[in-house]
């Protein structure tokens, strides 16, 4: 390991069993002696690359924005229609959550109760989220796959409710097995596509 990779790897750990232990406990129940023991290293370690908790706990949620911000980028440089944009950018966020739903669950609760440590980081954040998905529909509607009557910024919201709150129950849900789909990931595609149908006009089909 590189005298760069092990400062890299370190810090990722830390935010990484930082995130696990917030998506389980609240910013106030969880201390640095926790979140250093889980990550195996010194808890001064999170002082020194992070200046403390609070900050640490912003890293957290800017790491969700930084997964999300790079789905953008990405498909920024495919041919793709603005309703192929939306399935696509939808598809890439539950594979995502699916894996590690420990950042969606810190993102629920700060809708649920928000903490001083996050405010204004998460809000940015969060809107920056709805914005970019309000435009692609802007973006569907102008190509006339999307009815006009649509509000782009309501969609948004409703799509991302939806997403977050699949995610964060699904697996205590009794009745998700009666859901179609052969696994998890199908029923929440499946679930987009019921709600992105009452939206289209018929000239493009989802993929």
């Amino acid at each position: 390991m590189t005298t760069e990779a092990a400062p890299r790897d370190t810090v990722q750990r830390i935010v990484q069993a930082a995130t696990e232990l917030f998506a389980v406990q609240n910013f106030e129940a969880v201390s640095i002696k926790t979140i250093a023991a889980k990550a195996a290293v010194n808890s001064a370690l999170i002082s020194y690359y992070f200046g403390g908790k609070k900050q640490l706990y912003v890293a957290v949620l800017q790491r969700q924005a930084a997964l999300f911000q790079d789905c953008i980028d990405r498909l920024q440089h495919e041919s793709l229609t603005g309703l192929q944009r939306i399935w696509r950018l939808l598809d890439s966020q539950a594979a995502i959550h699916l894996q590690d739903n420990s950042s969606m669950r810190i993102i629920y609760r700060e809708l649920l109760a928000p903490t001083k440590a996050s405010q204004e980081q998460f809000g940015l954040d969060l809107f920056r989220f709805y914005d970019h998905v309000a435009a692609l529909f802007d973006e569907a509607k102008s190509e006339g796959s999307v009815r006009n009557d649509v509000d782009s910024y309501t969609a948004s919201f409703t799509l991302f409710s939806l997403l977050a709150f699949y995610l964060v129950t699904y697996q205590y849900n009794p009745h998700e097995s009666r859901m179609p789909g052969g696994d998890t990931k199908e029923r929440i595609q499946g679930a987009f596509r019921s709600y992105l149908q009452l939206l289209l006009t018929g000239k493009e089909d989802l993929p």
